[in-house]
This record gives structure tokens, C-alpha cells and sequence, in this order.
């Protein structure tokens, strides 16, 4: 008996009338949607047909992702004509209202429902003429077949019959709540309904989950359920006896030349640590990820010269618009050589991309587009540059599923690889293996290996990884043997981003049916200033660029009803032209729904993204994929990155680095970085503390001195078999006894040292105290060292600065050559350089009685630290002072020429001279103007870096953060004393507002100002900094103001060298 069209939309009602209950908060205990689906399977058990055309049907109803290759070319516009000429309105109110469906504030199914069908209802239909799902099914198929977009499959079906005949039959029977719901089928999404796809299939039949993993096509998998020896097995057998079927249905659960193998299933890794407590002791083959189009390549030497049939990512047949890539598969695989190692058929998977051979390279995304046409014609690449006779597709083969009918899907990795290297004959530029190395994860260097590789990924730009057990089946049987995806904007804070504005919104009625309904926009347009420089000078009105937009899913739900909640009190409607602000808009896609309204004071949001592209049909970067919003109150419009800039990052983003940048040891130490504190040098097999290598050489961890030749590496290239990390040696003063938990700490950590620090005059002065390692059976790994009379503790972990080498100090600069660390790219996890006040207690029992700092060997005490409330920074060597000398005796010295002294209890120096530690200099390094006025100078490596603002903006937090924290325990601290009658201790408050001005500049400026008297430049450095020439060198300032009323310090950011001048003259005046 054929299944009826309105029990269908009966259990969609149901399920929208449960989303709005579940959105209401006093109705939280609603009917859950799987309850109802359950409920609604079994209410029509009998009416569901679990073979035949009718389940196909039933399914290609229910389940519309599962149907890629019905493609009928109908918007909004050109469906609301085909529906009027169907229902006879088009020249009608109705069919006005039906046109003009935006301005009603619904979607365009509900208004055909209440504003069309609802005016004048059909009359209900006989039984025997009700509309079913096999009446929907035949018509769509239809409507599919006549569309221009149709596959050759579906062409073969065509009948030539004009869309709003093959629709007025069905319309015709239909009641106004159900043509809504047909009319989303046409537009292939239920939304703001969500029907779960897994809970269907596994209600329609047990077996069809594990059948369209294989044949992934519901045509193909309801035919074979319908084999002889499979059509009796019930639907929903006791559960006892499901593992009995399932072994019945195991011969018929393989590959089919012709339909689509359901692609692999990959877990996303967020940081390197994540990725190898994923790996799970297994050996890994660690793939390179191309960004290109996915192939699913199907061979059938049978069909002759038609044999080759491709299929997209989404499942819909690609032979013909992939037309240009035939000739790299029939290079690639020797199909008309006798060599050709296909003597029947296979099917393999790869990346389909671009060729350059007079560069020898890939071509971006982008470049792509151009060689595929859709219909006869090409999509999205109207702002592309035409065809290049240089340029050519090529394709990277990756994987083997099926070849001279063997099934290889359930064989494992290394097996299927060891077929594909058979099949494959590597061309360059045509047909290659994909790059890869196997990483044996159940080693201890595995960690420290992968993060090595993956710092030279990112140095070649390439797009990611893609991990697959060596051991593991194509298709996963549980999390244990999943593939593993691994990319850089995965990582927190290692994506590419970008400082935009969201200038104007859109409300899209379903999905704000999905928030309740109660939102003014769900669509955000983010915008860059085009005209930047002139509105910095003189003020102009503000002309911006529409680049995307940004929906709920790329922002956190709070931002995303702040938005909604602030953009009320001034908005107003959208022109390309107001009193506030022009807009520009060059995306086709962005043109036919522009926004609705315009905010007069735009938001300033940064956004990160997974690198830089073009987008269809036009001509300029743009993040892609945009999302993780993060709004800033605090930043005017001219602290954007305006569009010339934007596009200089994303040129800089895309050229591979100079390997003699050694780019990836910056890589490498922010990867570290984001594997979190508490585990940067752990072996997680280990099982003991870190051991820092005893060798002359410091590595980042024991798994760097671990060798690499146990791991296989296969098509890399020029990869380097040693991070220039492991080079960096431990400098100590020559006149000091180094301190041997602060060398093993240097030694450990992978950040590189100060460039400051004095070396010493022969390579053994360099080398800490010899380590004995000492094991214990129920402490792991202690540390002893020899010439330190220093309780060992266990499980110790070296503390790691994680800003200290963010900035280059000026003097230093000036007169040392620097590592080639980029100093200027945030951590991706940023800690306070000092630990809180209140910690949790150790575990362990400490051995000796602790004693007072000035009573430890290690310890010097440091005159002018007593009359502090707090320590200093650490001194700095300049050059021109000498080695012992503290930022303390400076200001003491300041102090003795008749000014107050700078520092207090709680002041703002000891803050900033903290958190920057060895990085700045000291205030009459820059001839400070008096007490009250501090100017600091901060060297940057790369001005037009597109992450430095993130760090003067992580400097500002970070400042802040410590400040009130400081402030905090000092009024902690004055309580005690209170409490204990201390009279002597009082806390000193800032009898004014302390103003402090940080200055960034080029790392370069030192070329320009060395001369042979270098103490002249230091003495002169403030007014150096002032000089005409060195505006080029100039990345930004901070105004930064703490007042004795509250534990807030107000900071500004300047990026006008003029402006900053200004600033600095009015603080010495």
C-alpha cells in the first residue's frame, strides 16, 4: 500500500511543534525528537513497504541529503514563477505576495502556506486520490531529469515536460500545510526541522546503516535488501540475533563499480597532544592533506574508452564536468598500456589540483574552478583569470579500495598502499602519490616527531595532516581505528586572522525559528575599510567592502545575542550610501541577499580563519571559512586591517617561507605551546618526568634527542631531519656559577634564549653541572644534580616563560644578532609569566625545611629590593651598564636627582618589567622624561606582520591581568599586616596617575642607527625613536594609565607614528 504524503508531514508538525516547546523554558521535559520518531515508526509499521520502489522513495523523502543527484536549479525567484504558473496566480495578489515573499518577514515556504495556499484552500482530495510519497518521488525524479544541471544518469529519464506541469498535479491535492513541506522538499532541507538520519535508517531497517557505508546509494542499498536470501530477515530483530544477520549480510557488504563507497570518517585533533592520545599507541601513516577537490575515481576496463567514472565529495557524478582530468588518469594509471597494472577494474580516492610547470608547483584553491564547468559552464570563477597553457589538472592518489574485484576496504592501510604504489605510475604534474611519513606512536619520540613535521607543513603551507593506522580498515568500527585530521586552524589561536568590522545584518525567518524567533538578524556581514589611510588623516567618511558572512555557527551563542542586542540602538536600513559609511559589494552570492540594515557605529570583531582564498567570481582574498568572533568594544574602525593590508597577509600566508627563516622552529615552539604547560615535555609512555638531555646541545624534550630513522618517510622531500632547535646552546655568564635548576630548565625549554645574554668564552662554560638520572619505583625519573645541594623533588617540572621571547630589546638589538625566532606571533594558549598567590598544595612532601630566599646558594640579593613592595625584572645587560646593575638602582639613581622615585607597592613598572622580563629597558636607557612619565622601547621582527597587533593586544591583557592580580595580593598582603599589628608595613598607594608609553619598532632600525659609537645610540635612543627615519620602522604604541582608585589599568593603542610622537612630546612637556 503506497505510504501517504500527510503522514509524513504529520510527523514533521510534531517534531516543530516539539523544537518550539524545547526552546520554551517552562517546557523543558517535551516529547525528545527521537521519542517521536520512534513513536511514529511504529504507529505506521504497517504501512511502511521495506522493499521496492516504495522504500526508495519513502527514503529519498525522508532523508533529502541522501538523494545528490536530484539537482533541480530552483531559487527562490525562479520557483515562486514555476509555482505560480502551476496554481494559475501569476498575475494575481497571490502570486504578488508569492514574489514578493522577503518583504512579509517569513520564509518563502511559509508564506506560499499562509499568504498563497491558505486564500483559497483545495478541496480535499478522494482517498483513493490522496498524494503519497511515490507520487512526490516520481515527480521530483522528473523535475531532476528536465533540469540543465542533471547527471547523465538522471538525463536519461527526461520527457521534456515544462516544471509546472509535473508540479500541478501534485499541488492541485495538496492542503496549504502541506505544499509548505513539499515545497522544502524542492528546496532540500526541512530546517528548522532536523530529522536525525542515523535514527531513520536504523528504524527502517537494522541493516541499512552498515550497507550504505559500502554502496552509498539508497537505490542500491534497498536492492540489496531485497536479495533472496536478505528479504526475510526482519526489520528490527531482538538484538541477540542481529549479530547473526549481519554475518548473512557480510557477502553482500562490498564495493560496486558505478555507486559511490561511503567516504572515510575522520576525529579533528586539537593541538599535537590531542592528536597522539587519539593515535593511541598505534604506527600512523601521517599523510599530507592537498587542498583540492576530492575524487572518488571508479575504473571499469569493460566499458572501453568509457571507463572512467568520477564522483564528487557530495556523491553526485563529476565524469563530465571533471572532463579535463581524464588525461592526467590515463597517464597516471596506463590505461591504454599494456603495463596498465587494471587488468579489470578498481577504485581509488584522491585530491584533484592544479599544476604549474613553469613553477613546478601547486596552484592555490582558487585555480581550480576554471577547469570544471557545471551545465556547460563554469561556476564561481567570473573573477578568476583565464586559462593558462602552463597550467594543467593533475591528481594525487591516496588511497585503493577495490582493484580486479578484490575488496580492499576492510583490508588495512599498508595494505591498500602497497596496492596503490602497484597501480600507480607517478608523473609529475599529472598523477603522484600523496607525501607522507609513518610515525610510530607507541615510541616516546612520536609526540616531538609530529610536531616537527607539522611545523614544516606549516612552513610549506600545506593545508594539514591526515592520519590513518597502518593496521586500520577504510571504514572505522569505532574511535580506536578512525582516521585522524589534523590542520592548524584546528589548533586554538594558530589560525590565520584578521581584524574586520561587522557592519550591517540580515534575518534569515528559518533560522530564527531555530533561536525562537525573537532575533532581529541572523546573518552578519563582515566588512574592511577601503579607504583606511584618509579616514585615519582626515577623518572622511569610512567606505567599506562586504567580504562574507558570519552566522551563528561561526560565533559562540553570547556573541551572537550581543550582537543582536547592541546593533537595536543603531541600525538603520541598507544603501550602498549613507551619512555614516559606503559599501561595496562584489560577490554575486552576497548581491542577491545583501543586508537589511546597516550599523552606524560597525563592530570590531577578529576573526579567524583556515588561511586565505579567493572566493566565486572575484578577484581578491578573503579569510575562508570564517568563524570564531571576537568582539572588541575597546578598538576604534582604524585599528582594522584595512584591504591592502588584508591582501598582504594573505600573499605573505600563502608563500612558502625561505628555509634559511627556519620558520618552522617558531611553528614548533607555538605548537608546544598549545599543547598546555602541565604536559610540554612529558613522554605519555614514559610514565616519569621529563629528563632534559645531557648532551652539549639543548633539545626541546626528551623526544627530540630521540632518533628519527625509526620512522619511514615516503615522497617528502627537503625535509629536515633536524630542527634548528636542537642547536641552541646554553648561555651562561663567565663569571658566574650557573644555577642547576635554572640550566636544566634552559636546556628543556623550548624557548630559545634571551639574545642578550653574554656567552661564554669556551664551550665548556656553556655546559650545566652533569645530571644523574636516579630511578625510582615509585617516583619515575628524579633529577639529582651534582655541584646543587638542592632537595630533589619528583615529578619537578622546569618552569617556562611563555612571553619572554615575544620582543627583542633595543639594545640588544642594536648590537647582537638575534635568533631567527619570530618573536612577534602570540602563544596559542598564553599563560601569566607568574604563577597566582593561591596554588594548590604539592603532593609531595618537601625533604628540607624551607629556607629564606637570601639564605640559598643560588640566591643574591639585589640592593633596593628591600624598599619595594615588589621584585624588579631581571637586570638587563645593555651594553653600556654594567652586568649587576638593576632596573631597581636606576630608579634609585632617578630618585637621587631630585625626582620621586617611579616605583610602588603596586606600580605599574614592576608589572610591565615583569611580564616583559628581558625585553625591556629601563628608564634612563631612553632618558625618561621624569618620575611620572616612563617611555619603554620594544623591538618587533617584521612590521607588516599580520600578528602584530594580536601581540600588543596580548600585551595590554596581559599587563592588565597582572596589574590587579599585583594589586590584589599587596591589599592581601597589607590586611595581614594589619591583622598582625605590623606597624612598620604600610602599603604604598600612587600619589597620581602613573602613565607609562610603550613604543614598537622594526627589529631593522638597528642598521640604520649603528655607528661606531653604539653608546651614543643608547643614550640617545628616546630621541632616536622621535627622528623622521624612523618612521618606516614604526609597528604601534600603548598609552597605558593605572589610577589609585581602581585595579584597572586603561591602555590605547596607537598606530600613527605622528600621533605617537605627539603623545610622547606631550608626556615630557
Amino acid at each position: 500500500m503506497p505510504f501517504k504524503f500527510n503522514h509524513l508531514v504529520q510527523l514533521l508538525e510534531d517534531l516543530n511543534t516539539a523544537r518550539k516547546q524545547v526552546q520554551s523554558s517552562s517546557t523543558r521535559h517535551s516529547r525528545p525528537a527521537d521519542e517521536i520518531i520512534i513513536k511514529w515508526f511504529s504507529r505506521h509499521e504497517s504501512d511502511i513497504v521495506r522493499h521496492g520502489p516504495s522504500a526508495v522513495a519513502f527514503l529519498s523523502c525522508m532523508l533529502l541529503d541522501r538523494v545528490p543527484n536530484r539537482v533541480y536549479g530552483l531559487r527562490e525567484k525562479s520557483l515562486a514563477s514555476v509555482l505560480c504558473k502551476a496554481l494559475f496566480i501569476e498575475n494575481t495578489s497571490r502570486g504578488r505576495q508569492l514574489h514578493e515573499w522577503e518583504a512579509t518577514g517569513l520564509d518563502f515556504a511559509t508564506c506560499l502556506e499562509k499568504n498563497v495556499m491558505a486564500l483559497a484552500e483545495n478541496d480535499p482530495p478522494a482517498a483513493h486520490r490522496e498524494v503519497t510519497l511515490e507520487d512526490i518521488d516520481a515527480a521530483l525524479r522528473q523535475l531532476a531529469a528536465n533540469s540543465k544541471f542533471a547527471s547523465p544518469e538522471m538525463r536519461r529519464h527526461r520527457d521534456g515536460v515544462k516544471s509546472e506541469i509535473s508540479l500541478r498535479s501534485i499541488l492541485s491535492r495538496l492542503h496549504s500545510r502541506e505544499a509548505k513541506w513539499f515545497v522544502r522538499i524542492i528546496q532540500r532541507s526541512y530546517a528548522p526541522v532536523q530529522i536525525p538520519e542515523s535514527l531513520v535508517l536504523g528504524c527502517f531497517h537494522f541493516l541499512l546503516p552498515d550497507i550504505l557505508s559500502f554502496q552509498n546509494s539508497i537505490d542500491e542499498a534497498v536492492e540489496v535488501l531485497g536479495k533472496p536470501d536478505l528479504i526475510s530477515i526482519p526489520h528490527n530483530p531482538p538484538s541477540v540475533l542481529q549479530q547473526q544477520y549481519r554475518q548473512e549480510c557480510a557477502r553482500y557488504l562490498t564495493p560496486k563499480l558505478g555507486v559511490m563507497v561511503k567516504r572515510l570518517e575522520y576525529f579533528k585533533a586539537r593541538s599535537i597532544r590531542h592528536c597522539c592520545q587519539m593515535a593511541n599507541l598505534r604506527t600512523m601513516s601521517v599523510e599530507r592533506k592537498y587542498d583540492g577537490w576530492y575524487c572518488q575515481i571508479h575504473i571499469d576496463k569493460s566499458k572501453g574508452k568509457e571507463c572512467i567514472q568520477i564522483f564528487s565529495k557530495r556523491g553526485k557524478d563529476s565524469t563530465k564536468p571533471f572532463i579535463l582530468l581524464h588525461g592526467a588518469l590515463e597517464a597516471g594509471l596506463r590505461l591504454s598500456h599494456p603495463e596498465c597494472a587494471i587488468t579489470q577494474n578498481c577504485i581509488l580516492e584522491g585530491e584533484m589540483l592544479v599544476w604549474s610547470r613553469s613553477r613546478q608547483a601547486i596552484l592555490p584553491f582558487e585555480k581550480i574552478r576554471k577547469y570544471t564547468q557545471y551545465g556547460g559552464r563554469t561556476i564561481g570563477a567570473g573573477g578568476d583569470s583565464p586559462r593558462s597553457s602552463d597550467e594543467q589538472l593533475m591528481i594525487i592518489f591516496y588511497d585503493c579500495l577495490w582493484h580486479d574485484n578484490q575488496n580492499l576496504v576492510n583490508e588495512p592501510h599498508c595494505v591498500r598502499r602497497q596496492h596503490l604504489e602497484e597501480i600507480v605510475s607517478v608523473t609529475e604534474g599529472l598523477a603522484q602519490l600523496g607525501d607522507r611519513r609513518e610515525i610510530r606512536f607507541g615510541s616516546a619520540s612520536a609526540k616531538e616527531e609530529l610536531r616537527k613535521f607539522f611545523g614544516y607543513a606549516i612552513e610549506q603551507r600545506w593545508e594539514g595532516f591526515v592520519l590513518k593506522g597502518r593496521r586500520d580498515p577504510y571504514l572505522s568500527a569505532g574511535w580506536h581505528t578512525n582516521a585522524i585530521k589534523l590542520k592548524k586552524d584546528y589548533i586554538k589561536g594558530l589560525g590565520d586572522a584578521a581584524d574586520l568590522c561587522i557592519i550591517g545584518g540580515r534575518k534569515d525567518p528559518l533560522e530564527a525559528e531555530k533561536y525562537g524567533g525573537s532575533l532581529s538578524w541572523t546573518i552578519f556581514y563582515v566588512a574592511c575599510l577601503q579607504n583606511k589611510e584618509v579616514v585615519q588623516r582626515f577623518g572622511t567618511k569610512p567606505k567599506f567592502l562586504i567580504l562574507d558572512i558570519l552566522t551563528r555557527q561561526t560565533m559562540s551563542e553570547g556573541t551572537f545575542r550581543e550582537l543582536n542586542q547592541r546593533g537595536l540602538g543603531f541600525c538603520v536600513p541598507f544603501s550602498g550610501s549613507t551619512e555614516q559609511m559606503d559599501v561595496n559589494i562584489e560577490q554575486p552570492g552576497i548581491m542577491r541577499q545583501p543586508p537589511t540594515v546597516l550599523f552606524t557605529k560597525p563592530f570590531v570583531v577578529e576573526v579567524t580563519g583556515a588561511a586565505f582564498t579567493k572566493t566565486a567570481d572575484v578577484a581578491y582574498y578573503a579569510l575562508r571559512f570564517p568563524r570564531d568572533v571576537k568582539l572588541h568594544f575597546d578598538r576604534p574602525l582604524t585599528e582594522t586591517h584595512s584591504f591592502e593590508e588584508l591582501q598582504e597577509m594573505a600573499r605573505e600566508s600563502l608563500m612558502p617561507a625561505d628555509h634559511e627563516e627556519q620558520e618552522d622552529v617558531d611553528w614548533i615552539l607555538r605548537l608546544t605551546e598549545a599543547d598546555g604547560k602541565s604536559n610540554r615535555c612529558v613522554d605519555l609512555h614514559a610514565g616519569g618526568t621529563p629528563s632534559p638531555s645531557c648532551v652539549s646541545t639543548a633539545s626541546v624534550s626528551t623526544c627530540m634527542s630521540s632518533p628519527l630513522t625509526a620512522s619511514r618517510v615516503d615522497h617528502v622531500g627537503i625535509l629536515p631531519t633536524q630542527s634548528p632547535l636542537s642547536n641552541f646552546s646554553v648561555a651562561v655568564k663567565p663569571d658566574a656559577k650557573p644555577n642547576p635548576k635554572t640550566a636544566s630548565t634552559w636546556q628543556s625549554s623550548p624557548l630559545a634564549l634571551p639574545a642578550n645574554r653574554a656567552q661564554p668564552a669556551d664551550e665548556s662554560a656553556a655546559l650545566p653541572p652533569p645530571i644523574n638520572y636516579v630511578l625510582s619505583p615509585g617516583n619515575g625519573v628524579k633529577r639529582n644534580h651534582e655541584e646543587s645541594k638542592l632537595p630533589s623533588v619528583a615529578n619537578k617540572r622546569p618552569r617556562k616563560d611563555s612571553f619572554k621571547r615575544l620582543f627583542i630589546p633595543l639594545q640588544s638589538s642594536l648590537q647582537n644578532k638575534t635568533y631567527a625566532v619570530h618573536p612577534y606571533e602570540p602563544p596559542a594558549v598564553f599563560r601569566s609569566p607568574t604563577k597566582s598567590i593561591e596554588q594548590t598544595p604539592s603532593p609531595f612532601p618537601i625533604s628540607q625545611q624551607q629556607k629564606p630566599l637570601r639564605e640559598l646558594k643560588n640566591v643574591t640579593t639585589k640592593r633596593g629590593l628591600e624598599k619595594l613592595g615588589s621584585p624588579r625584572a631581571e637586570s638587563v645587560d645593555h651594553g653600556e651598564m654594567g652586568t649587576t646593575k638593576t632596573v631597581d638602582e636606576h630608579v634609585g639613581n632617578m630618585s637621587n636627582e631630585g625626582q620621586a622615585p617611579v616605583g610602588s607597592a603596586h606600580g605599574l613598572d614592576g608589572v610591565i618589567l615583569k611580564v616583559m622580563s628581558f625585553s625591556a629597558l629601563s628608564p634612563l636607557d631612553i632618558k625618561s622624561v621624569n618620575w611620572v612619565t616612563v617611555v619603554y622601547a620594544q623591538l618587533i621582527d617584521n612590521v607588516p606582520s599580520k600578528l602584530v597587533r594580536n601581540t600588543i593586544y596580548e600585551t595590554v591583557r596581559t599587563i592588565s591581568k597582572e596589574y590587579k592580580r599585583h594589586r590584589g595580593t599587596e591589599k592581601k598582603r597589607h590586611r595581614i599586616a594589619r591583622h598582625a599589628e605590623d606597624l612598620e608595613y604600610q602599603l604604598q598607594q600612587p600619589r597620581q596617575p602613573q602613565r607609562r608609553m610603550i613604543l614598537f619598532y622594526d627589529e631593522k632600525i638597528r642598521s640604520s642607527f649603528v655607528d661606531s659609537s653604539p653608546d651614543i645610540v643608547l643614550k640617545g635612543a628616546g630621541d632616536v625613536l622621535r627622528k623622521r627615519q624612523a618612521k618606516k620602522y614604526f609597528a604601534g604604541a600603548l598609552l597605558m594609565t593605572a589610577h589609585e582608585d581602581t585595579e584597572d589599568v586603561v591602555s590605547r593603542a596607537i598606530w600613527d607614528w605622528h600621533e605617537s610622537v605627539r603623545l610622547l612630546n606631550e608626556l615630557r612637556s
